[in-house]
């Protein structure tokens, strides 16, 4: 009985060997089978994550190329603005040159008639012939006018130079 207690127990030691390399062949088959299945996630992740890195680069190239479409846009359009601000300012400069030779002619017409009444107030009058040593404040004193009114009435540009026996009109109101 000895001998066969022993031999039972190697048996059993013997079946206990084989089941537990059996279950530890299947856990390794499970575990390799885990470890394919974790592979390929990890190779399914790989892919995915170059397929972002390249949409990624896609976009960032689409992006620049916008950006230097815009800055080029952005650049004709400034362009054309500053053309028209200078079409702009050579069309207001040559109204304003209209203008002003307008204001100008009106000006000169405005002159003219001032003038003309100037000229008309001081119809009426005589003549007077400098003597030697006369000045204009004694002329004008002698007849009761302006010095102002003889120089104006006269077109008298320096009153200090005046020559004997020049006639000068001296206006009556």
């Amino acid at each position: 009985m000895i001998l066969t207690g022993c031999v039972t127990d190697d048996l059993a030691n013997k079946q206990d060997v084989y089941m537990v390399r059996s279950q530890v062949n299947e856990q390794i088959i499970h575990m390799e089978d885990r470890l394919n299945a974790l592979e390929g996630q990890v190779d399914a992740m790989d892919k995915k994550q170059e397929d972002i890195q390249n949409r990624i680069a896609g976009m960032e190239n689409s992006l620049n190329n916008k950006m230097f479409a815009y800055q080029k846009d952005i650049s004709t359009l400034q362009q054309d603005l500053k053309s028209m601000k200078e079409s702009v300012s050579s069309q207001i400069d040559k109204k304003m040159d209209v203008v002003i030779e307008e204001v100008i002619k009106e000006n000169q017409k405005i002159a003219e008639k001032i003038n003309a009444l100037q000229k008309e107030k001081y119809d009426l009058g005589i003549y007077h012939t400098v003597q030697r040593g006369e000045t204009l404040s004694e002329i004008a004193s002698k007849y009761g006018v302006s010095v102002d009114d003889v120089i104006a009435s006269n077109e008298i540009e320096n009153p200090d130079r005046l020559k004997i026996g020049q006639k000068l009109f001296i206006p009556q109101k």
